[in-house]
């Protein structure tokens, strides 16, 4: 009696715990790398089968393995890059003798001559450090300076010239009644001193009315009523001596009673006293008069030409009274700067008729600009590359280079515009042919945009601008088929470039000049396609780097494997360096070459794919149904890839339909798991040993192998992922049937294995031993395991989509089929553990009775007193 009923909480008591080992199991099999990472259960796979499930359970780690792999392997190839270019040497020929010899004479003429006052960064430089400067650019020898310096000092200097626009005043004082001014200006160049009244007792300045000898002197308009006028009048003057002369301003007042209007309400501009006509003799004479009423004066400025920078000034002054006693109020907007005219006589470079400066026509003062700048910017950045070899040059030119251009585009009223159009030629066919930052194109056509609204350019030179624009769009093109190389992904200096050329190109487009010539060519559409060139031939490379010429059907496989996964690489890295990029110009990175790698790749994967089910049903081959689950994944890690990308910008077909390329391959799998599975819980049964799960519970090695094959077939359909809503459903129903047919498998091995051992005898001895109990525990452990299944299956998951497709109506169908597959293992599995377990009541019962019928038959005693005395010694046992 003592031994039936330790028997029965023992069994009881083993089947609790072996659930709770199982739950426990089951929570664990979320986590596959968990699992997989498991060095017992993955030596005992390898034991039972060769590891077959445990191989198919890490093929989504091993994929996100090889993914990263892959991703570094081109982020490191990218970086260490070098430049897929060479620098065109030829650019840096020196001109010939004679063109270098006109060149340098205009040199040494423009710095001799020089006008304007320097800046502060070239303010300490002497001419003789300028020319020592020409001199290396040109290749000109000492004795040859000397010859030229001395030719030039013979020429006649340049007339020089004030250009002036007079802008407005502020602030002026109200001198009529109505509380405003009728003002003026009286201008002229003076020498320097020449206004001072020579009196020592006071300090008073001359106003240009009282100047009696002929000097230039000019008038603006009268502005009526107003203390802020605005005039924007230009005028030039002769400069005879910048050194000593100064530019004055009188502003006045102009008396009502003293002028009779003109229709434009303007003075005229007059020569001195003696040649102002008329109207200026009466207004000089009123002057002198003591009886007349004058204008009022306002103030007056003075500016010394010297002080004048070269690139011109564009400021405010405020007005000076006449006398230190006086006062004057407000302040004079005027725009100036130095040029000059060169005699035809005084260089022979504007007029060389020779093969280096074009056939029989005279050079223009910006086409000599462009030679001199074209010399100092090839000159300076080969020095720049001598010391920094493979830097891309800022293009910034030396300080002796900038002043010898300034002062040529000062003494030759090179604009501006022309200046800046100029240097865009030179820099961007520099660009061509060297390691130039486009940062230097993107400042030039910023500047380009400012000054076009302030001013225009001749047809001639409009034309040349738009043909330079033109062949640098180009070669931008040209630069982009070839993006992957030249800008390579992962070296930060090489995707700055990117950007930064993608924003010239972008400003070109933009630029109404351009647009308006152009108006057919779309940058989104000239980059896109260049995209798509590149992509084209990096995918062909590519692939053809993975093939070789006596590749199996199973190499093939693998290589495809192999050539997707560094793909999905590219598309990450893409994803993150270039898309942000191409966003400049309006472009969808990702969209243009996923499209265009999912057009190439499909293809290609469907034959592989198609090919591969072939060799699987034929063979049945382990590896190769390996390396085509491998491609499955690999496939649909790469056609996640498109739901990033917005649906309008993707194209139907492609890798859409890549899940039937597998389906027949996944049902050949199948059926491979499912005679690996017996065979493996077959093996497990023969080779059990018993472990210690618990103080109280003890399992065998075969209950732990059959729950771990099944979770692993769990995790399998999990990593899946299976697209199609259908065919998930189809193979889930499939993959229950495995699990189910496996567990009540394992329970008819179990109860066969009892069997053998007279278990279910009628006859002998019959004895509770620890192997029945373990045995018990098993069919326990794993019928508890199929509780979890259609949670670790994601039944719920796979039904709702289902539902969506099929309709509500269709719920309790779906859900009933599913359960039902699991239930009917269950059931089958309840039932062999109840017969067991009846069985072992029913032996028990016999020894018991048989016990007790020995008892009496050998004391003579009353069955009662005999019960009384085995419970009350079993209570003092248990006690």
């Amino acid at each position: 009696m003592q031994n039936g009923e330790q028997t029965r909480r023992r069994v009881s008591i083993r089947r609790k715990v072996g659930s709770q080992a199982s739950r426990q199991l089951m929570l664990n099999l979320g986590d596959s790398m968990a699992l997989a990472q498991n060095d017992t259960q993955s030596h005992r796979g390898k034991v039972l089968d060769g590891s077959f499930f445990e191989d198919m359970t890490v093929l989504e780690a091993n994929q996100s393995s090889r993914v990263e792999k892959a991703y570094n392997s081109i982020k490191e190839r990218n970086f260490d890059a070098e430049d897929v270019w060479s620098i065109d040497q030829s650019i840096f020929k020196p001109p010939e003798k004679e063109k270098a010899l006109l060149l340098y004479k205009e040199l040494v003429y423009t710095m001799k001559y020089q006008l304007g006052k320097r800046d502060q960064s070239g303010d300490s430089l002497s001419d003789g450090e300028i020319f020592g400067y020409g001199k290396q650019v040109f290749g000109i020898s000492a004795s040859e300076h000397k010859t030229i310096y001395d030719e030039v000092s013979k020429l006649k200097p340049p007339e020089c010239y004030l250009n002036l626009k007079v802008i407005g005043a502020a602030g002026l004082d109200p001198k009529d009644a109505n509380g405003f001014s009728d003002p003026y200006c009286m201008i002229s160049v003076i020498d320097i001193g020449e206004g001072d009244v020579k009196d020592k007792s006071k300090k008073k300045k001359k106003v240009l009315r009282d100047f009696e000898k002929e000097e230039d002197i000019k008038l603006t308009k009268i502005k009526l009523k107003t203390l802020h006028p605005e005039w924007n009048q230009h005028f030039k003057f002769v400069v005879n001596d910048v050194k000593n002369q100064v530019l004055r301003v009188d502003i006045w007042d102009k008396d009502d009673n003293t002028v009779v209007w003109d229709s434009n309400n303007a003075i005229t501009a007059i020569k001195g006293v003696k040649g102002a006509g008329r109207f200026l003799r009466e207004m000089y004479q009123s002057a002198r008069s003591p009886d007349s009423f004058l204008d009022d004066f306002m103030g007056l400025v003075e500016i010394p030409l010297k002080s004048l920078p070269e690139e011109g000034l564009d400021s405010w002054f405020q007005l000076e009274p006449q006398s230190e006693k006086k006062k004057a109020n407000g302040k004079l907007h005027l725009k100036m700067s130095l040029s000059a005219k060169v005699s035809s006589k005084s260089t022979s470079i504007a007029h060389a008729v020779n093969k280096d400066f074009g056939n029989n026509s005279t050079l223009t003062s910006d086409q000599i600009y462009d030679e001199f700048l074209n010399y100092f910017v090839r000159y300076d950045c080969q020095r720049n590359i001598d010391f920094e070899p493979g830097k891309y040059w800022d293009g910034a030119i030396m300080d002796k280079a900038e002043i010898v251009l300034k002062q040529y585009c000062v003494q030759h009223e090179v604009s501006k515009l022309q200046q800046i159009v100029v240097q865009w030629k030179v820099y961007s066919y520099l660009c061509q042919k060297t390691l130039l930052s486009y940062k230097k194109l993107i400042d030039l056509l910023l500047i380009y945009s400012e000054e076009s609204c302030l001013d225009e350019l001749s047809e001639k030179e409009n034309e040349d601008f738009l043909i330079s624009l033109e062949t640098f769009c180009n070669h931008g093109e040209h630069l982009l088929s070839k993006y992957r190389y030249i800008f390579s992904a992962g070296n930060p200096d090489k995707i700055l470039q990117l950007t930064q050329l993608l924003m010239c190109l972008d400003k070109i487009h933009k630029l109404p000049v351009y647009a308006n010539k152009f108006p057919h060519k779309q940058l989104s559409k000239r980059v896109a396609d260049e995209i798509e060139k590149s992509t084209t031939e990096w995918f062909f490379l590519t692939e053809a780097f993975y093939q070789s010429v006596s590749q199996t059907p199973l190499d093939e496989l693998k290589k495809l494997v192999q050539l997707t996964n560094t793909i999905i690489a590219d598309l990450k890295i893409g994803a993150s360096d270039y898309k942000p990029v191409f966003q400049i110009v309006e472009i969808d990175y990702n969209a243009v070459v996923f499209n265009k790698i999912e057009l190439l790749l499909s293809e290609i994967v469907e034959t592989c794919a198609l090919k591969s089910e072939g060799e699987l049903i034929a063979k049945g081959s382990q590896e190769f149904g390996t390396a085509m689950f491998e491609l499955f994944i690999a496939v649909r890690h790469l056609h996640s890839f498109k739901k990033s990308i917005p649906q309008e910008n993707t194209r139907k077909g492609g890798l859409d339909s890549y899940c039937d390329w597998f389906k027949k391959g996944v049902i050949k799998w199948l059926d491979i798991a499912t005679l690996k599975a017996e065979q493996r819980i077959e093996k497990a049964v023969l080779i059990d040993e018993v472990r210690v799960i618990d103080s109280m519970v003890k399992h065998s090695t075969s209950a732990v192998d059959v729950t771990c094959c099944l979770g692993q077939i769990c995790i399998f359909w999990k990593n899946l992922e299976w697209p199609d809503v259908s065919g998930a459903y189809m193979f889930l129903s499939q993959i229950s049937g495995i699990i189910g047919k496996c567990a009540m498998d394992y329970a008819e091995m179990i109860f066969q294995k009892l069997k053998v051992k007279g278990f279910y005898d009628n006859e002998g001895q019959f004895d509770v031993t620890d192997q029945l109990c373990i045995m018990m525990n098993n069919m326990a452990h794993v019928l508890e395991f199929l509780n979890y299944v259609p949670e670790a299956l994601e039944y719920e998951k796979v039904v709702k989509a289902m539902v969506i497709i099929h309709g509500e109506d269709r719920l309790e169908q779906l859900q009933a089929t599913l359960k039902n597959i699991i239930l009917c293992a269950q059931e089958d599995m309840d039932n062999k553990l109840e017969q067991i377990i009846k069985q072992v009541g029913r032996r028990v019962k016999e020894s018991f009775s048989g016990y007790v019928n020995k008892i009496i038959y050998q004391h003579k005693i009353e069955v009662s007193q005999t019960c009384e005395n085995y419970f009350s010694t079993g209570s003092r046992s248990s006690s």
